[in-house]
């Protein structure tokens, strides 16, 4: 294997006119089908651009600093082994400052996606762009920095930008690149452990089968990210947990070593076997299956906030020899699990006073990876009953007592501010909002596969009693937001309903059919009058005393309710 270092200007590396630029004799950059797309966002355009308009503005700063780019020679091809999201920055900025980078009808990069390719050259030619292209990430740093630029000296800083200097490793054999770049990711560039295992598998593929598998392996590949996205995964997420729940992993870093260990030269039924657990996942999900599997009101908002340790049981479970109605019950019961520990973590890590609350929850993480060992590979009835009994057992062991889950359940908030703290409340205090209605509408319906609730009404939505109108600006902690404060109502009351008093609003819940609205009607606000004992309606606000109460009977409701899931039985 060759290997050259040079070091170019960034006019240089992209012009064709000149005698020291790499793309000269009609050479140009190449992105590999096997790469991922373009991904930088927000954070990465701000920090790139940050970094040029500081240097041009203090003009003796060093302009070395692109770091490298890792490129393999094919032809009259540089395929672009790491380095592309850079790449490709750098000629978005150079469009935003007015550049011209396409030189005789050629473009200086070909993507690997035709669709991509055609979005590139339509921001290369300014032509007008379809609204789903306008979603793509390019667009977006485009548009980025054109917003950023304006009113800028464009031309001054293109001139700096051109004169910029990018360091460029070229090698002339694609296998011993991707190897080289498995060599440089351990010194410090971030690539993730699947991005690694993705190259190899490409280059694997290529070697031992022929290029023609190599359309294969992206075609799976790229499914395989389609179907991640739809159950909220990243791939390279999705695939280190799927991993951990067939393959003993004592470490992340070592997800590559072992899977280039472990893994035979059939790469193709590997990706196989990951996408269909990633579409078992999205089937049940959805109810896509057919008819109402009873597991997708569970399922969705156990992807949301479930450790990826119980992620791990969750893999293991649908690639087990699992009954349906076992699925169904476990689960249920790692979702409230998982909910109360979502809590009790979020009190831990983001709270000024945090309850002193003694859960090791390193042994449920272990509890999670022993029960996924025991099950894998086991289709014997009685094995699988009893992981499932020394697990629910151990989660029974490591629950916080009723009082200090009452405490952390009755602070839960929700709130619509963009602030990532209040996020997170706003998704657990949904849940469980949405939860306690489906136990109560089980509870009145009675119970049985026959009437059990086992899906979210399309029409609930979110009832502040008290109207969020009356919190205290910028108040995060003011009682409107808190749960005590929340119910489950119909959109089409609730859209009909403003910001009145909640004596105003008693007619319009009175229309409801929902257990939880009719609970808080008739066990809240129904009083015995002074006059006579006659039953009526209270005609006082549903004040902060009466919301502090109602969140702390709706957690003992919730927390006796999550001692009744835990200790059910397998049937």
């Amino acid at each position: 294997m060759n290997i050259m270092i040079e070091k170019y200007m960034v006019e240089n590396l992209f012009g064709r006119n000149l005698d020291d630029s790499l793309l000269k004799n009609n050479y140009i950059l190449s992105i590999p089908r096997f790469q991922r797309v373009y991904s930088w966002q927000d954070e990465h355009w701000s920090v790139f651009l940050e970094d040029i308009l500081r240097s041009w503005e203090k003009k003796n700063l060093d302009t070395d600093f692109w770091g490298s780019i890792l490129l393999c020679k094919k032809d009259n091809t540089y395929e672009i082994v790491d380095g592309q999201q850079r790449i490709i920055t750098l000629l978005l900025l150079q469009l935003s400052l007015g550049a011209e980078i396409e030189v005789d009808g050629k473009l200086p990069l070909s993507l690997s996606d035709d669709n991509h390719n055609k979005i590139f050259k339509k921001l290369v030619t300014k032509e007008h762009l379809s609204s789903d292209e306008k979603r793509n990430n390019m667009f977006k740093a485009k548009d980025y920095f054109d917003t950023k630029l304006r009113n800028k000296d464009t031309q001054s800083i293109l001139k700096f930008l051109y004169a910029t200097i990018i360091s460029v490793v070229i090698v002339d054999d694609e296998v011993e690149s991707n190897l080289l770049f498995s060599r440089l990711n351990t010194r410090g560039l971030e690539l993730t452990q699947v991005d690694l295992i993705k190259y190899w598998i490409f280059s694997q593929v290529e070697k031992d089968a022929g290029k023609q598998y190599d359309d294969i392996a992206l075609q799976k590949w790229v499914s395989l990210q389609e179907v991640s996205s739809l159950i909220n995964f990243s791939i390279e997420r999705f695939i280190t947990i799927w991993w951990k729940s067939h393959y003993p992993l004592s470490t992340n870093d070592l997800l590559f070593e072992n899977f280039k260990k472990t893994i035979p030269n059939d790469y193709i039924n590997f990706l196989d076997k990951v996408i269909d657990t990633a579409n078992k996942i999205n089937v049940l999900k959805n109810n896509n299956d057919g008819n109402d599997n009873g597991i997708g009101r569970n399922l969705k908002w156990f992807l949301k906030f479930a450790d990826d340790n119980a992620l791990v049981v969750l893999i293991t479970v649908l690639d087990t020899s699992f009954s349906k109605r076992k699925k169904k019950k476990l689960i249920e019961i790692l979702t409230v699990y998982e909910f109360m520990r979502a809590l009790v973590t979020h009190n831990i890590n983001n709270s000024i006073n945090p309850l002193k609350i003694n859960l090791d929850f390193e042994v449920i993480n272990s509890a999670y990876i022993s029960f996924s060992s025991s099950i894998v590979n086991s289709s014997i009835e009685a094995s699988i009953d009893q992981a499932i009994d020394n697990l629910k057992e151990i989660l029974f062991s490591n629950l916080p007592s009723s009082g200090d889950f009452q405490i952390l359940f009755t602070n839960l908030r929700h709130s619509d501010k963009v602030d990532r703290l209040l996020k997170l409340e706003k998704m657990l205090s949904t849940y469980a909002v949405f939860t306690l209605a489906n136990w109560s509408d089980d509870m009145t319906r009675g119970t049985g596969a026959l009437v059990e609730r086992t899906t979210e009404d399309d029409e609930y939505s979110i009832e502040h009693i008290v109207p969020k109108s009356e919190a205290f600006d910028d108040d995060d902690t003011s009682n409107e937001y808190k749960i005590g404060n929340l119910m489950v109502l119909e959109k089409t009351i609730n859209n009909n309903l403003g910001a009145i008093p909640v004596k105003d609003k008693i007619s319009s819940y009175k229309e409801s059919s929902y257990p939880q609205v009719k609970q808080f009607l008739y066990k809240t606000l129904r009083r015995t009058s002074k006059w006579g004992g006659v039953n009526t309606w209270v005609a006082t606000e549903f004040d902060t005393q009466s919301i502090n109460l109602r969140g702390e009977a709706l957690a003992q409701e919730f927390y006796g309710h999550m001692i009744r899931v835990l200790k059910k039985i397998h049937t």
